[in-house]
């Protein structure tokens, strides 16, 4: 491993062009050590649909991919928890240099211990997904936490009592963040619900779903099975994780009080929001997953008692980011696409 006095000048980076959009593998100089973050030996990260085109990296000059990290420390920092040589992982925020180079820069409130039970490809596909879930279905959703008396602390809904089952719509239940809302909100007690294609039925059936809906059958699309029973087929919450005509759809499943969560898009941008079918109430929000390392904390507990799992869709190597970056953009993934930086 490298010492802080080892920390090379310069190091294999996949730079963004922000004015067309393409990548190019590099050297770069490397982040400099700090008293308020730590660096980090990329191990891997993790590649989301789109990310190329969201907001908050275009105000860097040459923006670095991929928010999610698992790794070793190269340095320690005063009042941090962490320390040189810990293993961890971690979502770090969007208007920073991101994972996808050889070190990077990560705050010690980012942070959270490497889940034992999972090799550094599938650490990394867990931090942002899993905190957008958990943050979707606990903090804005209304879905108590499990009932144990350490979690209280996460969350405006947590340690609240539930004397109704709630039920949990979620599209796309086979993506990055579908498979853990599927998890954390089963686990959470919930009747969930999920949608994905043929081939991942029995995929999201075995992450808890009780329910699965299959949208390439006519009689399992959305909106037709919910308006064959709207009294017994709306829920309390539903996150949608695709946008567009799913989001519109969407809409038609929230009950009457309920809410309906979007990832991707706000529920109420013009032409979202049906004119019918939408019951009494139903109202729409649109969140930002926020860096959380304490609540990741919480997550990896869960992983490593076996009460979720991480999927990695396909791992690449660094210098294969043109395959990883066009299968991350393909809608097709089955969990997370990683780019591995460090065997």
């Amino acid at each position: 491993m490298m010492s802080e006095q080892s920390i090379p000048q310069s190091i294999r980076t996949l730079l963004h062009d922000p004015s067309n959009h393409s990548l190019s593998l590099t050297q770069h100089p490397a982040p400099s050590p700090s008293l308020t973050h730590h660096l980090i030996q990329v191990r891997a990260t993790a590649l989301t649909n789109g990310e190329l085109l969201w907001p908050e990296p275009h105000s860097l000059s040459h923006p670095v991919p991929g928010f999610d990290v698992a790794g070793v420390l190269l340095t320690s920092v005063p009042k941090s928890n962490f320390r040189k040589g810990d293993e961890v992982y971690a979502l770090t925020a969007f208007n920073r240099q991101g994972a996808a180079r050889e070190i990077t820069e990560v705050l010690p409130e980012e942070l959270a211990l490497k889940p034992k039970n999972l090799d550094w490809a599938e650490a990394a596909t867990v931090p942002m997904s899993a905190l957008t879930a958990w943050q979707a279905l606990f903090v804005h959703g209304g879905i108590p936490t499990p009932p144990l008396a350490s979690y209280q602390t996460i969350g405006s809904a947590s340690g609240a009592a539930s004397t109704e089952r709630k039920r949990v719509l979620i599209t796309a239940a086979s993506g990055g963040v579908g498979l853990y809302a599927i998890q954390l909100a089963k686990f959470a007690g919930a009747y969930v619900v999920g949608t994905c294609s043929s081939r991942n039925v029995h995929f999201v059936k075995s992450l808890g779903a009780n329910e699965v809906l299959d949208y390439t059958q006519p009689d399992q699309k959305l909106r037709e099975w919910l308006l064959a029973d709207p009294t017994h087929r709306r829920f309390d919450l539903v996150l949608d994780c695709v946008g567009g005509k799913s989001l519109e759809e969407s809409w038609t499943a929230v009950k009457e009080n309920g809410l309906l969560i979007s990832i991707v898009q706000p529920p109420d941008l013009a032409g979202m929001r049906p004119e019918t079918d939408v019951a009494g109430g139903a109202k729409g929000l649109f969140f930002i997953v926020k860096p959380d390392g304490e609540m990741l904390g919480f997550i990896t507990r869960w992983i490593e008692d076996g009460k979720v799992r991480a999927v990695v869709d396909n791992r690449w190597k660094l210098e294969e980011w043109e395959k990883a970056m066009e299968r991350a953009g393909s809608g097709r993934a089955r969990g997370k696409v990683v780019l591995v930086v460090r065997e």
